[in-house]
């Protein structure tokens, strides 16, 4: 996995009881509380950097995939509600990562599957949980229990809770265009954030 470059460690030697910090990253006794210069996610996944709001709020391409996981049953309902979206219409409700794509419509295709939706965008992820969630875990859409359902997933947590290579398209495929066939790296969700991430990224002086 590809690291941002443009990420400053510490680079003093520091003494927490008998670990020795020399970067933040050595030891999670070393995390010195500062989100802004990296951060141990839930504790276990280091995080170079807290995302800014440009980075949180940079919608996704017109078409990508990725990794989709599910909701828990009632949840992504009772998330349409609280934002005060109905989900008259459509298929169902999915979280993408952004909250700059809350409110678009999209459609979806997993693996040997067709085009389907639409689907309201009604979720995304936390600013600080997107860097971990997208480079950690590759997840790129997440879906309601309608959904998991419909596509085959178990319903109880002991089985499969992720599909790889769900294609996602904003707008209806039959108005637009219909992706393309091959998984063009170039689309692949967690490359293009990464890729956004570094060329936006500033850390802290």
């Amino acid at each position: 996995m590809r690291t941002l470059s443009i990420i400053t460690l510490l680079s003093t030697l520091t003494t927490m009881g008998s670990v020795n910090c020399v970067r933040e990253t050595d030891y999670p006794q070393c995390d010195d509380d500062n989100l802004e210069n990296g951060y141990w996610w839930h504790g276990r996944y280091w995080t170079p950097g807290f995302p800014s709001i440009e980075e949180w709020y940079k919608p996704a391409l017109t078409w990508f995939y990725g990794k989709a996981l599910r909701y828990a049953p009632g949840v992504m309902e009772a998330t349409a509600i609280w934002r005060g979206m109905s989900l008259d219409g459509y298929l169902d409700g999915v979280a993408l990562m952004s909250p700059g794509d809350i409110g678009e419509e999209v459609w979806l295709k997993i693996p040997g599957g067709n085009w389907e939706g639409p689907y309201l965008v009604v979720d995304c992820a936390a600013r600080g949980d997107i860097w971990a969630t997208v480079m950690h875990f590759g997840n790129t859409i997440e879906v309601g229990h309608k959904t998991t359902a419909r596509w085959g997933m178990d319903t109880v947590w002991e089985g499969p809770h992720f599909i790889r290579y769900v294609q996602v398209l904003k707008g209806d495929p039959l108005t637009k265009f219909v992706a393309p066939i091959e998984y063009d790296p170039m689309y692949n969700y967690p490359d293009w954030w990464l890729d956004m991430v570094e060329k936006t990224f500033v850390s802290p002086p």
